[in-house]
């Protein structure tokens, strides 16, 4: 047998096998149905009760909406930007009319402007100036609530074949921008997974200028993390400013995502390959050493991603719902000290709801962004009218809000129960995806090896080692 013929046969084999592992993996992907379906029937209701304790929860937000809509309670505060005292003793107040911020305060010029101080109403006087340090996450006038969620934990070996998805981020961009920024560590290497030609989408409409824009590159800038809430997250440098990777879009955004939002979400990012679609059994191909576990992705179900996870669990807390990838296989903490970044689970959680309280008076003869400069803190504010058929309201929202988490309390167990069967059917299709994953990685493996002898076929030929 010539050279020729050996090389020709050795094809022969991985172009077959290559088929055969194609056929396995239709075969494993309808059998893979039935289990997806299974999990679908328990997840479903598990979502519509959450949803329904949730929806109480945003009939108070709108109760105390309301309030503030109808004019008998103000979301318009007085931000005290500067106080001084002249050599006769006398001191004056500059004041700004602001209104409530889920999303943080910018600095106004410098010393009382840099941190957020206001005062406080005591009938239409002030009884005093209140200040606080930080201006991101500082909240007042508002009341907060944490959501109900299911809580999932995703990895590429459980994606669906055809599936470009390679990781979500929450991120910021500025209008006309090209500059994204992940707001979270450099340290986690999430980045690793990106490169330049893959596309980006955003969860928010009206950000990007089209329904995916192309990665044109990479770069770093340096930003604070404290608003994701977490210690653990934000222990880098202590007080959560560190370095970020960005990427540099090839298309300018037409619209913005900041961090938070002004509901106090923030938005997610999605990376995706060019989605080719699966047209012969090369297209299954992935690199064989491709890691099955990482990126993983954290986040909340909801209605649109019924069956998501290889395992969810029951979540209550107050932390951002957006979801997330990181990189598992670098998780470290507790070394900060020694100048090695903590690297934890992304904090992802059900999400937090807010209401605003507002108050009873509101500045006196002002509109958001009217300044004044005062001498005397009396008369600064004027009241507002009898909220009573709104306030009845919100105890009424917040009656039907008790009652459905008492409820959802009482019934808890079962529903972990629940969720205990579902992440038992997740464990069985799970396996199923391993070998589809395995298969996956062998046809990438022999589509590799296809191309050396290609090569070597070549050399064959063009040396004339046959002859």
């Amino acid at each position: 047998m010539s050279l020729t013929d050996e090389i020709n046969d050795k094809l022969k084999n991985e172009t077959e096998g290559v088929t055969w592992l194609g056929d396995q993996i239709v075969l494993l992907d309808a059998e893979k149905e039935q289990w997806d379906a299974a999990i679908d029937k328990m997840d479903r209701p598990l979502v519509t009760e959450i949803d329904a304790v949730n929806q109480t929860l945003g009939e108070v937000r709108a109760a105390y909406q309301d309030r503030i809509n109808v004019g008998c309670r103000t979301d318009l505060f007085w931000r005290v930007t500067g106080v001084q005292t002249n050599m006769s003793n006398v001191t004056t107040y500059n004041l700004l009319c602001t209104k409530i911020s889920l999303n943080g305060y910018d600095a106004i010029g410098s010393g009382l402007g840099t941190c957020l101080a206001w005062l406080v109403p005591s009938g239409t006087n002030a009884s005093g100036i209140q200040s606080f340090h930080d201006l991101k996450t500082t909240k007042i006038g508002v009341t907060s609530d944490s959501l109900y969620g299911i809580k999932y934990y995703n990895e590429p070996y459980t994606i669906d074949v055809g599936d470009t998805t390679v990781g979500q981020f929450i991120g910021t961009i500025g209008t006309g921008s090209t500059v994204l920024t992940i707001m979270e560590p450099y340290a986690d290497n999430l980045w690793d997974s990106f490169e330049v030609g893959q596309l980006i989408t955003c969860e928010k409409d009206g950000v990007l200028a089209d329904s995916s824009i192309t990665i044109a590159g990479f770069s770093s800038a340096v930003t604070s993390l404290v608003g994701l809430t977490t210690t653990a997250y934000t222990s880098n440098l202590g007080v959560g400013v560190t370095v970020v990777p960005t990427i540099l879009l090839a298309t300018q955004a037409v619209g913005f995502a900041t961090g938070p939002e002004s509901d106090g979400e923030w938005v997610t990012f999605n990376v995706l390959d060019d989605p080719t679609g699966i047209t012969t059994e090369s297209d299954y191909a992935i690199p064989f050493d491709t890691n099955p576990f990482s990126p993983q992705t954290v986040g909340i179900m909801n209605a649109d991603r019924i069956g998501i996870g290889t395992w969810v669990e029951y979540n209550n807390a107050g932390l951002t719902s957006a979801p997330q990838s990181w990189r598992p296989e670098y998780e470290i903490s507790g070394y900060t000290d020694r100048g090695i970044p903590d690297v934890v689970t992304p904090p992802v959680a059900s999400g937090t709801i807010y209401y605003k309280d507002g108050w009873t008076v509101t500045p006196l003869n002002a509109t958001e962004g009217t300044a004044r400069t005062l001498s005397s803190l009396s008369n600064v504010f004027s009241s507002l009218g009898s909220c009573s058929t709104e306030d009845a309201a919100v105890t009424a929202a917040e009656s039907a809000r008790n009652t459905a988490e008492s409820n959802f309390a009482t019934g808890l167990t079962a529903f972990n129960n629940k969720l205990t069967a579902t992440n038992a059917l997740r464990k069985e299709r799970d396996e199923l995806n391993g070998r589809i994953w395995m298969a996956r990685g062998q046809i990438g493996a022999s589509i590799k090896e296809k191309e050396r002898l290609e090569a070597l076929k070549r050399h064959v030929d063009d040396e004339g080692l046959d002859t």
